[in-house]
């Protein structure tokens, strides 16, 4: 977020709101317990009960045959 801000923008942790600076403490330490490790959601991930988190419909793949011109 901070690349798209201008580049004298300065982050204030003073005037921060007290919320904000106890969600960045608590994402800092959830950092720390993953040691690196990366988290990562795919379709066929599933919850605790063992139902999927999302329903995705199936995947249908569709080859096509395409002549291209020489400028192409």
């Amino acid at each position: 977020m901070k690349a798209s801000l201008e580049d004298d923008y300065e982050i204030d942790e003073d005037s921060m709101d007290p919320v904000q600076k106890t969600q960045g403490v608590i994402a800092l330490r959830i950092q720390g317990q993953f040691e690196q490790r990366i988290l990562r959601q795919m379709a066929k991930s599933a919850d605790w009960e063992g139902e999927r988190l999302i329903n995705l419909p199936l995947c249908h793949v569709h080859m096509v045959i395409l002549k291209l011109q020489p400028f192409e």
